[in-house]
């Protein structure tokens, strides 16, 4: 699928329009589930995103709760304070839109007080002045094994405990593990369907079905692409029966 379908859906003039905001978000969340890496990568190098802010929109665009139109005019008009709402789990951002806590003028700096208190109460690691120690980002497109990052993340978790009596650390949780495994979830699911539909067919092609999500399957690691080869196998055993 070209890239060009969504380029023509995204409308440039989206800044201080919510409206326009969320439909370009979710253009684009449909886009980075339908198109390969190259097409999706082509697609916001064309819109003069960066790579950061284009994923920024892909998880307001899929936001259930950020896209629901009944809470359109309760949204802030700036992209990167509707962004900061993307880190509250589903029931608080309910709660928080149900009571217009939020309205058009909110900005990213006072969604960021409401997540993490003011300044003064946050851990000194968070600080003004204060310094990183460390910064860490999944920067591969590729072969991400959600597995391996729960490992690391419990690791993590359990140097933070070690040293909490000797050093002051922050570590905002954003979730991902949890948001890559129901990625995961849905295109298992997504798969699935196809190749029940493709089964209807005189002359079912699988592998023709495999193809089209191959490029996404190829963003998860061995453990993931295992269940893959599962769901395959099944139809295609079906199939010689």
């Amino acid at each position: 699928m070209s890239y060009l379908k969504y380029k023509k859906e995204f409308n440039p003039h989206y800044k201080g329009n919510v409206k326009v905001l969320i439909s370009n978000c979710t253009s684009l969340h449909i886009g980075h589930s339908n198109l390969d890496r190259h097409e999706w990568k082509r697609l916001y190098r064309s819109l003069n995103l960066s790579e950061r802010v284009a994923q920024q929109f892909v998880k307001i665009g899929s936001n259930e709760i950020l896209t629901n139109p009944k809470y359109l005019d309760t949204l802030p008009s700036s992209w990167s304070a509707v962004y900061q709402l993307t880190h509250f789990i589903p029931s608080k951002l309910k709660t928080i839109l149900a009571k217009k806590e939020v309205n058009s003028s909110t900005t990213r700096k006072d969604i960021d007080i409401m997540r993490r208190g003011v300044l003064s109460h946050l851990p000194s690691s968070k600080k003004k002045n204060s310094k990183k120690f460390l910064n860490i980002r999944i920067e591969s497109e590729k072969g991400i094994d959600v597995e391996h990052l729960d490992d690391f993340e419990n690791e993590l978790n359990k140097l933070i405990k070690k040293y909490s009596n000797k050093i002051n650390l922050y570590v905002e949780d954003n979730q991902t593990s949890k948001l890559l495994k129901n990625r995961q979830t849905e295109l298992l699911k997504l798969f699935n369907d196809d190749l029940k539909s493709e089964k209807q067919r005189k002359s079912p092609d699988f592998d023709k079905v495999f193809r089209n999500y191959k490029d996404r399957f190829e963003t998860f690691g061995s453990h993931f692409n295992a269940k893959v080869k599962e769901t395959y196998n099944k139809f295609k055993k079906k199939k010689k029966m």
